[in-house]
């Protein structure tokens, strides 16, 4: 997740957006620049009166409903995280209330099933190098309960058994319960919202749109009398602000998946390993300064 933090956080923010944009803004750059030959004559041509008013506004319509659209996806996704956290929080309650033995297993193994959701989630982020030995020597603990839903089976039968110790009443069972299965639906929400992002020919159709709109528009103001030196400047200006507008709405659809745009995962994480295991504990330590321009 992108922040902008100091007094030039917002050049570095900037900076790493223009390193995920400049592929497209070179593109736009390429196509701006041969379009400056072609002349008013095609301009005219291309760009009759009516319809560029009519195609920019169903650029802007389209750019908005996707901006809104991720937004949402976005918004859920860190509402399921924060439920996610509240539902290990809410266990680790219980446990203590129950006085269910032994008890740093079962926080162990929630932990372990938060950091193995995020590997399931984004797996083309690396876990930081600082916590692999921790992680790993946490998985060391639990063989055989690799993945998210193995570890949840297996809290379920940790339940089952102190049942069947006696160190639980139904009741007591019935809420430990209650908390696993909060926990299993926020694991369905986040594996739902990563597994169907936006419909891909809607967002194909979207693309075309925005990035014809900024040529002809580019076009019509490059060939503007009044436009032959600054104007193509400003026309690249306005054709580079749609086309990225585009290409940041398309890379917000995607909270889970990206490391720059989505949510702090790692972080999120660390988080409930602080609240389950305590703040000294290795996996608690946030895998980035609070100064750090990304949180992974």
């Amino acid at each position: 997740m992108l922040r902008a933090q100091g007094r030039c956080g917002a050049l570095r923010l900037l900076a790493a957006l223009l390193g995920r944009l400049w592929p497209d803004l070179a593109l736009a750059l390429v196509i701006a620049g041969l379009s400056v030959f072609l002349g008013p004559a095609l301009s005219r041509r291309l760009t009759p009166d009516l319809v560029l008013p009519l195609l920019g506004i169903a650029a802007s319509v389209l750019i908005g409903f996707r901006f809104s659209q991720a937004y949402a996806r976005w918004w859920e996704a860190r509402t399921l995280w924060g439920q996610l956290r509240n539902a290990s929080r809410a266990w680790t309650t219980a446990l203590l209330a129950l006085a269910v033995e032994p008890l740093q297993p079962l926080l162990e193994r929630q932990v372990l099933l938060v950091w193995s959701l995020v590997a399931e989630l984004r797996p083309s982020v690396p876990c930081p190098l600082a916590l692999t030995l921790p992680l790993e020597q946490l998985r060391q603990s639990f063989p055989g309960e690799g993945g998210s839903q193995a570890l949840l089976d297996a809290q379920a039968r940790a339940v089952a058994v102190a049942y069947g110790d006696g160190q639980l009443e139904p009741t007591g069972r019935g809420v430990l319960s209650e908390r696993l299965r909060d926990i299993g639906n926020a694991i369905g929400g986040l594996e739902r919202i990563r597994a169907q992002p936006f419909p891909a020919a809607m967002a194909l159709f979207s693309r075309l749109v925005v990035w014809l709109f900024a040529w002809l528009m580019f076009l019509r103001l490059e060939a503007a009398p009044t436009t032959p030196t600054i104007g193509n400047a400003v026309a690249f200006a306005l054709m580079a602000g749609y086309i990225s507008a585009e290409r940041l709405a398309s890379y917000l659809d995607q909270p889970l998946a990206d490391p720059l745009l989505g949510l702090p995962q790692h972080h999120i994480a660390a988080a409930i390993s602080r609240d389950l295991l305590g703040p000294s504990h290795p996996l608690a330590q946030p895998p980035q300064p609070a100064s750090a321009t990304v949180w992974t």
